[in-house]
């Protein structure tokens, strides 16, 4: 079996189910009759930028990072800001405060909205390190947040 079928066979398998663990991706992918370690299966997740995101309705999931895959056309990634807890800026650096699990999503949309003034973000489990541009200040951040995603008001510090 070559790598490239393996590859083509776990984004197919990625884009039809909810699957929240590596065994259960192992499990597909044996009743397809591929078989893997855990060690490869990690590596090529990893070489597919396969990342665990949370879904709306708050389910963790591994999901394919191409915008353009049937699992991102589904998903309403605004309704991760509901787990926004806050919001608190410190010179050109922002510190948003998650619901555990949801920091890699709400993360994912603030980049994927591509604010010129915001370099970009890192997320952890709950917490989002937000990076402006040096000439932008916490408080010409905030408003551009608020312009941007409405409902964040209540949400900062």
């Amino acid at each position: 079996m070559d790598r490239i079928y393996r590859l083509d066979l776990i984004k197919e398998i990625l884009n039809e189910y909810v699957l929240s663990n590596q065994d259960e991706i192992q499990a597909v992918l044996s009743k397809k009759g591929v078989h893997v370690t855990q060690a490869t299966l990690s590596r090529d997740l990893k070489s597919l930028r396969v990342s665990r995101v949370t879904d709306s309705y708050g389910k963790t999931r591994y999901a394919l990072q191409d915008a353009t895959s049937s699992l991102y056309e589904k998903r309403e990634l605004p309704d991760h800001l509901d787990g926004v807890i806050s919001i608190e800026f410190s010179g050109q650096l922002g510190v948003i405060k998650t619901i555990p699990g949801f920091a890699n999503a709400v993360a994912y949309y603030i980049d994927q909205v591509k604010i010129h003034e915001i370099l970009g973000t890192i997320a952890g489990d709950d917490t989002i390190l937000l990076i402006a541009k040096a000439e932008i200040s916490g408080n010409h951040l905030a408003g551009i947040l608020l312009n941007n995603f409405g409902g964040l008001s209540e949400k900062f510090k």
